[in-house]
């Protein structure tokens, strides 16, 4: 009867190791704030800036006017990004989302 204990005690010692061994770590969701700001707005071009700031990488940048995508970077372990950028496919007196 006691080898029978000690089996037991020895099983249930091996399952709560590996319980313990089999924790993943959570994903944590990046955190980010971007700056769009116009720089030189002309009759139908405008150079605009774009920062951006992230909890952490990698990731790539997007912008679209219209539902268009005008702009993507090239994938980065950054945390910061800082670009000039210029669009001339704009109409006169017209808004853009």
């Amino acid at each position: 009867m006691t080898e029978m204990k000690k089996y037991i005690k020895i099983i249930l010692l091996f399952i709560i190791l590996i319980g313990l061994s089999c924790r993943e770590e959570p994903t944590i969701p990046p955190i980010a704030k971007f700056t769009l700001t116009a720089e030189d707005i002309g009759v139908t071009d405008i150079f605009f800036r774009v920062k951006a700031t992230l909890s952490h990488g990698p990731f790539t940048l997007y912008v679209k006017r219209d539902g268009q995508q005008i702009y993507q970077s090239q994938p980065t372990n950054l945390t910061t990004v800082d670009t000039l950028l210029y669009d001339d496919n704009l109409l006169p007196k017209q808004n853009y989302t």
